[in-house]
């Protein structure tokens, strides 16, 4: 079955954004310190969701992706990626046919955020322990067309991330008052710029509705000052005052984030340091083909090494194959792959990701089969936030059944659902 069935699936990332305050009243000082926490919680859900080194492409057991190897982690929600090939002739006789494939991905994170009911990218569920495991797990599906005489296959995996080495919500750039709190602070956008703002603007809200008792001392808005008490229990008091002060909490925490990540390249930079580590994975995949094709089954360790140096990603699968030849003798032994990837910084958390371009060589040592050797190049151009062309070039001193070198140039087409989620629920913000 070629079309995938995504209903469910999309289904469960319609869900409304959920407001990060209770609607009960607060106080205006729990108000503040909410925003304050939300400020960094909204800085990690970003992160996470545009963290490169997540797989949007098919997985490498898809004949034709555009990915040489895989990577630990998938995107936080559902990704879909298809992959065209035959751009140039597939071996030296120029005798090949062209390999369309399609593969859609998702991660345990999803089926939990619906279970529980929760929005997945509210940032106050975003690194909870649930939502750490659930991101940990993810689930391949897809579909590729045979060639040089292969059958169509239909192509599934599943990958753990063993919680060995980095995590973005464990980082000690987020614990206590590390790196990002500091430079939060460092940068006014907590403490007393964010009362000023909170302040000034439901200041004027109420005047608009001619509350007669509100305050009027004009010093309470200065930015130093910030904190006068009448008007705190004003907020305290008033349900739509203490309602358009939670709203804008939400609101200015996490404009904040955003912009503290784009003003201060310095302290950028050492959160960036700290961000870096390694992350380690175990994955299983299978192709099954038509018609008494052959078979293919893949068991992977997958290791990832975030900033080897500063914006270089380096990744290691090492693994076992097997082919299960209807009628034949079965062929089986071993495959390393290992890739690097650079992209410069992400400096705004919205919008386009940088453009990344990758280098990436694969062997394999199977019984009865020549040894396979691969080489690729590959440019991922970002189209716009959650939209993305990957185009890689690889060679080859063999293909899958015949034995002659190819050369084959393979574009495709890449959705990531978890970043155009994200763009909607800002776009919702701000209406």
């Amino acid at each position: 079955m070629r079309v995938f069935i995504l209903t469910a699936t999309v289904a469960l990332l319609t869900t409304s954004a959920s407001p990060a305050f209770a609607a009960d009243l607060a106080t205006f000082q729990d108000l503040i310190n909410r925003a304050e926490t939300n400020v960094v919680e909204r800085l990690q859900r970003d992160l996470g969701i545009r963290d490169s080194q997540k797989q949007v492409e098919s997985p490498e057991m898809s004949t034709n992706s555009t990915s040489l190897l895989d990577t630990t982690s998938v995107p936080d929600l559902f990704s879909f990626a298809l992959a065209f090939s035959g751009l140039t002739p597939s071996s030296k006789s120029g005798s090949g046919s062209d390999a369309d494939a399609a593969s859609a991905a998702f991660t345990g994170y999803t089926l939990w955020s619906a279970l529980e009911g929760f929005d997945p990218l509210d940032p106050d569920e975003y690194c909870k322990q649930g939502s750490i495991w659930g991101r940990r797990l993810s689930f391949t599906a897809g579909f590729n067309n045979g060639e040089d005489g292969s059958k169509d296959g239909y192509v599934a995996g599943v990958k753990f991330r063993v919680p060995l080495g980095y995590d973005l919500c464990t980082s000690p750039a987020f614990a206590g008052d590390g790196a990002v709190k500091a430079a939060m602070k460092a940068l006014g956008v907590a403490n007393g710029k964010l009362r000023a703002a909170i302040i000034e603007r439901v200041r004027a809200d109420a005047l608009q509705r001619g509350v007669a008792a509100i305050p009027h001392d004009e010093t309470m808005i200065e930015t130093s000052k910030a904190t006068g008490a009448d008007f705190a229990n004003f907020i305290d008091e008033d349900p739509v005052a203490n309602r358009l002060a939670a709203e804008l909490a939400e609101e200015l925490g996490g404009d904040r984030a955003e912009k503290a990540w784009a003003m201060d390249r310095a302290t950028a930079e050492e959160i960036d340091a700290l961000l870096n580590g390694n992350q380690f994975a175990i994955g299983f995949s299978t192709k099954q083909r038509d018609d008494g094709g052959t078979d293919e089954y893949a068991a992977t360790l997958i290791w990832d090494h975030k900033g080897l140096i500063p914006h270089l990603d380096f990744s290691v699968n090492a693994g076992w194959e097997l082919k299960s030849n209807k009628g034949a003798k079965n062929n089986q032994g071993a495959m390393l792959a290992v890739g690097l990837d650079y992209q410069r910084a992400d400096r705004t958390l919205r919008g386009r990701r940088p453009f990344k371009a990758s280098l990436g060589f694969k062997a394999k040592w199977l019984n009865d089969t020549g040894d396979t050797y691969v080489g690729q190049l590959k440019l991922v151009v970002p189209i716009a936030e959650g939209f993305e062309l990957p185009i890689s070039l690889s060679a080859a001193n063999r293909t899958e059944l015949i034995e002659e070198s190819e050369v084959r140039a393979t574009f495709g087409f890449t959705v990531d659902t978890t970043a155009l989620m994200a763009r909607l629920q800002r776009a919702a913000l701000r209406r």
